[in-house]
């Protein structure tokens, strides 16, 4: 019962096919939560299917909960009011008779322990220890593994696209460009990566069971997430170019020598490298070092 109910917070119901007695089906079905006892009109026979077709079945309101006495061609017409309908469906058997449905269904589960050779060849999934509980532990994982995706891919494109605006903008308004080659290099495989790494195998989040499904239809884009990109991504790299404009034109950061010790005012060179900004690596420095530290917090964002 704690199994179904955790479906239902889920935004997953469950429907029980048996070749039982509606009776007996019923009185099941109220001890396992998935109908109340005051709900026996949510039970639907066999008898009764085999009178409509998928569309009647499919445009009942509420779906049934229970059906009993079904046969093989009863089950299928199921699935199918139920993709009909618009619904993913996943159907779970162990006979031969139940390979047609399970092979029609959005998901296909087999019993693993007793079930026919055939209706394992007809699933997608095969559980191994028959326990229906499994099978909310693995959506609890696919949906883990579906937010985890999403993180990875947008941190790392957020990242990425703070420093393609940093360079892009500074040459726009004439800054040096603040990068160096291998402070990029180091920007995207030393900085970047151990934390997408991290956030690819993050925990799932505590309300993850209390969500509704998503639609299958849209994708990992969407506008909102489009709007977070941009957002964090001009964040980033207007704070960067911002203090490696301070540090070269308010600051003045001072340029470093061959050895890179800073130059004194006084040296007959200092004037050739305040008028060449682009030889002021401090500077840089210190644009790569505030880049670096916002995609570290990024990454608890």
């Amino acid at each position: 019962a704690g199994t179904v109910e955790s479906c239902k917070k889920a935004g997953i119901r469950v429907c029980m096919i048996t070749g039982d007695h509606p009776r007996t089906a019923f009185a099941i079905g109220c001890m396992l939560g998935i109908v109340k006892p005051d709900q026996e009109k949510s039970v639907i026979t066999g008898q009764e299917l085999d009178a409509m077709t998928k569309s009647d079945l499919s445009a009942m309101n509420p779906f049934p909960a229970i059906f009993a006495r079904v046969s093989p061609d009863n089950k299928l017409k199921i699935v199918n009011a139920l993709q009909l309908k618009g619904e993913i469906c996943a159907m779970t058997g162990d006979g031969t008779n139940d390979a047609p449905a399970i092979k029609n269904s959005d998901v296909g589960i087999a019993m693993g322990k007793g079930a026919t050779d055939m209706a394992k060849d007809s699933a997608d999934v095969i559980l191994s220890d028959d326990n229906f509980q499994t099978i909310v532990e693995a959506i609890t994982e696919g949906r883990r593994t579906y937010d985890n995706i999403k993180k990875f891919v947008f941190y790392l494109l957020a990242c990425n696209s703070a420093e393609i605006w940093v360079v892009l903008f500074a040459v726009v308004v004439g800054l040096p460009v603040p990068f160096t080659p291998i402070m990029i290099l180091w920007a995207n495989l030393i900085a970047d990566l151990p934390p997408a790494l991290a956030l690819g195998i993050d925990p799932p989040v505590k309300d993850i069971m209390l969500r509704k499904p998503r639609n299958p239809k849209r994708g990992i884009f969407t506008k909102k997430s489009a709007v977070s990109l941009l957002v964090y991504g001009l964040s980033m790299a207007f704070i960067t170019l911002g203090l490696f404009a301070i540090a070269i034109h308010v600051e003045n950061y001072p340029c470093p020598d061959s050895d890179g010790n800073p130059i004194p005012d006084d040296d007959p060179n200092s004037d050739q490298c305040y008028e060449d900004t682009s030889l002021r690596s401090p500077a840089k420095t210190l644009a790569f070092v505030a880049l670096t530290c916002m995609q570290l917090v990024h990454a608890f964002l």
